[in-house]
């Protein structure tokens, strides 16, 4: 049985160093990365386990904290997750949620007293560290902007919240063992202790973060990997809400592994189906049932489907509908911010290409596995 704690973190990264049979051959280059990688990840994830082990000194009132109508945006990846994140994430009066920075930097009340406090400094001597910052992560950036557009500011997947007990599926990238794979069917191969483990464990990451940016604000979270955690989620969060969008497999699979396969040749990952393609489809095929299992339940006060068309075709009037079912406010702010985007949607074109043949996926065969889906819309 795995257990996913930080014990699991120094494991996987010794055995991605020394035993890994998912790697192409041996290269100097990998074995660069790895000696970069892996002694920075360690220490970034040390760093914030000792500031949460703080706030539970300095600011332990955080534990009181009532998360009040959680809303939570699952989906199949490269559904339109990120943009629902952003625009809902603008409605800043009512909804919080993180930014990459601190996801990543400051997860804790600690940290984020911290950064704050010279952030204020910066911003009183003319912003030369923001400049500074700036640049460096446009140059980071650069090449995943077309895929992924992202900045440390951007509202950003609070699945990276787990990389300090293992339990982020990114980490499949660097570590592509069973224990991360299995993360993609949270719904049936996790046992239910360490289910526990990490919703208590994300409970109280949300708790903090509303500890300091305010308790009456509604936590809003996005995660494509959370499709098939909601039954859990719902556990733990009862008056969560959920908005979980869809698109079509032979669009969302190979946008998925064409992202992964950048990260995937930075470590050396083998490209052969049963390393790379083979298990994401699979993955696919239980984030569609499971999402497709839980919308049968009709319950349009909890969780709603948005499809990617909807998006397209008037995504104010979707989204206000939404808001209004799971009974949010919305301000006048933000439906000038909705009017707007609602121009922008019916002209956007993603800069994202992508084909199942760059994969060797058989298009009917595809159709013919996820038939269940089509026959559901």
């Amino acid at each position: 049985m795995n257990n996913y704690n930080f014990l699991l973190i120094l494991k996987l990264s010794f055995k991605t160093i020394f035993f890994n049979n998912h790697v192409k051959s041996f290269s100097l280059k990998r074995l660069f990365i790895l000696l970069f990688f892996i002694p920075t990840f360690l220490f970034i994830q040390l760093s914030n386990r000792f500031f949460l082990l703080l706030d539970n000194i300095f600011f332990k009132n955080f534990k009181k904290v009532r998360i009040k109508k959680p809303l939570f945006i699952v989906g199949i990846p490269r559904s339109g997750t990120t943009y629902i994140h952003n625009i809902i994430s603008k409605n800043s009066s009512i909804f919080t949620t993180f930014s990459l920075w601190e996801l990543i930097f400051a997860p804790s009340i600690s940290q984020k007293k911290i950064f704050y406090f010279f952030i204020k400094i910066d911003n009183t001597i003319g912003k030369p560290l923001k400049r500074i910052i700036n640049a460096i992560e446009k140059k980071i950036f650069s090449d995943i902007n077309s895929m992924h557009k992202t900045t440390l500011n951007s509202p950003e997947e609070d699945f990276f919240l787990f990389t300090s007990i293992g339990a982020c599926f990114l980490l499949i990238i660097p570590f592509p063992f069973k224990e991360i794979w299995d993360l993609g069917y949270f719904n049936s191969k996790i046992d239910s202790s360490n289910k526990i483990k990490i919703l208590t464990f994300y409970k109280n990451m949300i708790k903090r973060h509303l500890y300091f940016y305010g308790q009456e604000k509604t936590y809003l979270s996005k995660n494509a990997s959370f499709s098939p955690w909601v039954e859990d989620l719902v556990n733990f969060f009862p008056d969560s809400r959920y908005i979980s969008c869809f698109r079509k497999p032979e669009e969302t699979i190979p946008s998925q592994l064409s992202i992964l396969a950048e990260g995937w040749k930075i470590f050396n990952n083998k490209f052969e189906d049963k390393f790379f393609k083979d298990p994401i489809i699979n993955i696919f095929e239980n984030y569609y049932k499971e999402l497709i299992r839980l919308s049968k339940m009709k319950n349009e006060k909890r969780f709603i489907i948005l499809k990617i068309q909807d998006i397209k075709i008037d995504f104010k009037s979707k989204l206000l509908k939404i808001f209004n079912s799971f009974g949010y406010n919305i301000s006048d702010e933000f439906e000038i911010i909705l009017d707007k985007e609602n121009k922008k949607n019916k002209t956007y074109k993603s800069n994202h290409n992508y084909k199942l043949d760059n994969f060797n996926i058989n298009s009917k065969e595809l159709k013919d596995r996820f038939e269940f889906v089509y026959e559901y819309f």
